[in-house]
């Protein structure tokens, strides 16, 4: 049975990795996917995730719930070209009750190294004239303790979010 109690069977469980090929259009002059895009791509990964998660377009229907992004962190760490097809590996890296925060693990399709890491915090919202976080509900809540059980590969998880700091400069 689906979240929303419709009846739908539930969607296949954990949920796999994202793949997606790059237009061509998004190729800036050095050969190399331009920066925005990953963001777009993300975006793309996680409207698949919900669709995993069973926050699908008839329970998104049905309840008014979905999920917003509140902040993206994304760390670049090598180069992706325009040729590549891309994988990118989903894990969870913490929930509450409204809250999933989501590691994205970006990199050509059959390559080993990971080119970029998105860091995505998203909130379970209840939409409507004025929106508000909601609790996720049981079903899906079962499913994001047993994908979080599978926990995030040490690798991944140290290449998450890092404060942005720079030194200041002394003054004269």
């Amino acid at each position: 049975m689906s979240a929303s109690g419709s009846g739908r069977t539930a969607p296949a469980w954990p949920p796999g990795p994202h793949e997606c090929g790059i237009d061509p259009a998004w190729i800036d002059y050095n050969g190399h996917l331009r920066d925005g895009y990953y963001a777009l791509i993300a975006s793309a990964a996680i409207d698949a995730l919900m669709d995993d998660l069973g926050i699908d377009e008839p329970y998104r229907r049905d309840t008014r719930c979905t999920l917003y992004t509140l902040e993206m962190h994304l760390r670049f760490l090598r180069e992706i070209k325009g040729d590549a097809r891309l994988r990118i590996d989903r894990y969870p890296a913490g929930f509450d009750a409204k809250r999933l925060r989501v590691l994205l693990a970006m990199r050509p399709a059959g390559a080993d190294s990971i080119a970029a890491v998105v860091d995505v915090m998203l909130m379970h919202v209840q939409q409507g004239a004025d929106a508000r976080g909601a609790p996720f509900p049981p079903a899906i809540r079962e499913r994001l303790v047993d994908w979080h059980a599978l926990g995030v590969p040490d690798e991944v998880l140290g290449l998450g979010s890092r404060p942005l700091a720079l030194p200041c400069p002394s003054r004269p």
